[in-house]
């Protein structure tokens, strides 16, 4: 292995809303990237191995994005052990949405010597050239496990060829990963089992809370007779970009056979909502056995409707 002219290994943190899952780094060396073990030991290696820096040496991580919310240190990536390198780190771009990230980089730089970069997203890693003439792109994705917000590292590790030598660098960044679904619901099916009334059809109010927060209801008024089945369209409908930290829940349904008085037209529903859609996406069919509201015991209807998810990634972040 050539000798580590340099390195340094260089970390800041986002804030997250909820922390879970721990690091995965790659050992598998490419043939043309620095590895996470190469950093690790140029930061560690002891004060007389060479022009190694003493442990625990650290910059400021990724410089922000354009228009985010933190402002860039004064000099960042003032640490880095050449001016290619510190050109380079400093004009490092990283967006993330959903389970989709991309790290650029923008054309023109004009570096004096080529500079490798190796991305490691969580497990993944992906590894180019600095392009002087077109700039780079780094994308990946990461997997949406079980839906719930998490936070990933991305490990930025730099090296440039110095004509037998290299000088490296490394940045560190933490990102939050929320997976975003588009989730559709319905159209509802509702079965009358049997008869409410003894004379004729049964009138039937169909009630439902929506699938956000409070107290927003719908309803569909039917004439059933015992075993009829009808679709209420009304019911479907798709929430787009939803994450597990918007608490959005599965709709409940209810129903009550009226018989025209002010007892059974303005009884309470009660919100059963209990079962939000995230965490656990996956695609499933509601089934229920309902009791009517204020009816006797032989008034019962079956309902089902669907749940799906697709998860949403943007590659031209």
């Amino acid at each position: 292995m050539n000798r580590i002219r340099n390195g340094v290994l260089a970390a800041i943190t986002v804030l997250a809303v909820a922390v879970a899952g721990g690091l995965l780094l790659s050992r598998a060396p490419q043939p043309d990237s620095l590895t996470v073990r190469d950093v690790a030991n140029a930061s560690t290696a002891p004060a007389n191995a060479g022009t190694a820096p003493a442990n625990g040496v650290r910059g400021p991580g990724i410089p922000p994005a354009p228009g985010a919310s933190q402002n860039a240190p004064p000099n960042p990536n003032s640490n880095a052990p050449t001016a290619n390198l510190k050109q380079v780190a400093n004009n490092l771009q990283l967006r993330v949405r959903s389970v989709s990230a991309v790290v650029t980089l923008p054309a023109g730089l004009n570096l004096t010597h080529p500079v490798s970069v190796s991305i490691l997203f969580g497990s993944q890693r992906v590894t180019q050239p600095y392009n002087n003439a077109a700039g780079n792109r780094f994308p990946a994705t990461f997997p949406a496990n079980d839906g719930t917000k998490r936070r990933e590292e991305v490990i930025i590790s730099l090296a440039e060829d110095l004509g037998g030598d290299h000088a490296l660098y490394a940045v560190r960044q933490y990102v939050d990963i929320e997976p975003l679904y588009d989730i559709s619901v319905g159209p509802l099916s509702f079965t009358l089992i049997e008869d409410c009334d003894l004379v004729g059809d049964s009138e039937v109010n169909i009630r439902w809370f929506q699938p956000k927060p409070g107290f927003d209801t719908d309803h569909a008024y039917r004439s059933l007779s015992g075993g009829e089945t009808v679709t209420i369209p009304n019911f479907a409908k798709t929430l787009p970009e939803i994450g597990a930290s918007k608490v959005i829940y599965v709709p409940t349904v209810a129903f009550i056979e009226e018989d025209f008085n002010a007892t059974d037209a303005y009884a309470p529903f009660p919100d059963r909502r209990t079962t939000t859609f995230l965490p656990g996406p996956t695609n499933r069919t509601v089934t229920a056995t309902l009791q009517g509201q204020h009816t006797d015991d032989y008034c019962a209807a079956r309902i089902s409707f669907q749940i799906t998810y697709v998860l949403r990634q943007y590659p031209n972040l």
